[in-house]
């Protein structure tokens, strides 16, 4: 069975996006975006990793339902990925990649077991800390969002 990553509403199944073209998006975006702090190779196996949990036969089974059809939501694809990241990267950076991984739908964790930190709906107010008002800390954020020449509001 080919391995999707999602479907098109009403276009034939060989239109959809093929599992590992979106994963190799995903990860040359993600590499592209951490070269402005550095990480890139980090970030390229995170958007490589992020979405294995699709290779599973029951979300490929799910993702070929017709929509509105009755059953399950779709099965859990974001834990493979974490798991996989903290058993080839070990505990230290593979556990930091892990929750970025497994928070790509759900939110980010601050790691304590007490809270939860998600970024506020309307997006983040770059004049306060990213992220500051909710526990999570942060830096500013440049206006305009991330650009490779950023150094992080240091002259």
């Amino acid at each position: 069975m080919r391995k999707f990553a999602h479907s098109v509403e009403g276009a034939a199944e060989q239109d959809w996006e093929p599992l590992e073209k979106h994963l190799s998006a995903v990860g040359e975006l993600a590499a592209t975006f951490a070269e402005a702090f550095g990480c890139p190779a980090i970030t390229l196996a995170m958007g490589l990793l992020h979405d294995i949990g699709k290779c599973a036969r029951a979300y490929q089974e799910y993702i070929r339902r017709p929509r509105g059809a009755s059953g399950p939501k779709g099965p859990d694809h974001s834990t493979a990925g974490a798991r996989e990241a903290v058993d080839i990267y070990g505990k230290d950076i593979g556990r930091l990649m892990a929750f970025g991984i497994a928070a790509h739908h759900a939110g980010l964790m601050d790691g304590s077991p007490r809270r939860r930190c998600h970024l506020p709906r309307g997006g983040v107010d770059r004049n306060d800390r990213c992220g500051a008002r909710n526990g999570c800390g942060g830096s500013r954020l440049p206006r305009g969002g991330v650009d490779r020449n950023w150094n992080g509001g240091r002259n």
